[in-house]
């Protein structure tokens, strides 16, 4: 029984050093899309996922990755394109259509996977602190998202302007 147990606390530390070390990575991503560690100002998306109470940080995490994917299920259904079954398929599909660019796609393809630990690897996996970091970067893919539906809507009224409708 012992060996089991060593090897389940090892196979917890790996997946914590796994999010750890995806956290930083998305960070770095951010840094070269937009030149900044953390947005200037936080984003409203931000806002309200942090205004919720750290009382679980895994679920937390799960939480965040909802409002993320429910927006990319927004951007796909906006631009008529079928939002895939598997939900790992969104992004591949945003790129494919050119609704998001690929550094972006890569971004968000990592926070699927580190909600897949956070999901998959028990209560503790996730400290409060990586949560709180998750939901930044969950928000700031959140307004990514949000100018991304926002410029689709200003294309379609510009060609709406231009149709004379």
């Amino acid at each position: 029984h012992q060996m089991l147990g060593d090897t389940a606390r090892l196979q917890q530390a790996s997946r914590r050093a796994t999010f750890s070390k995806a956290i930083a990575d998305i960070k770095a991503d951010f840094v070269a899309l937009e030149g900044t560690v953390t947005a200037d100002e936080p984003a409203a998306e931000t806002e309200k996922l942090e205004g919720k109470g750290l009382y679980a940080p895994a679920a937390e995490v799960m939480s965040a990755w909802a409002d993320v994917e429910s927006l990319c299920q927004r951007l796909l259904e906006k631009n008529g394109v079928h939002v895939p079954g598997p939900y790992r398929a969104l992004g591949s599909r945003l790129k494919r259509n050119q609704l998001i660019d690929p550094e972006h796609a890569a971004i968000l393809d990592k926070l699927r996977q580190i909600r897949n630990i956070a999901a998959h690897g028990g209560p503790d996996i996730v400290s409060a602190c990586e949560a709180r970091e998750y939901i930044a970067l969950a928000g700031r893919m959140m307004t990514y998202l949000n100018r991304q539906l926002g410029a689709e809507w200003t294309k379609e009224r510009k060609e709406m302007d231009q149709s004379g409708g």
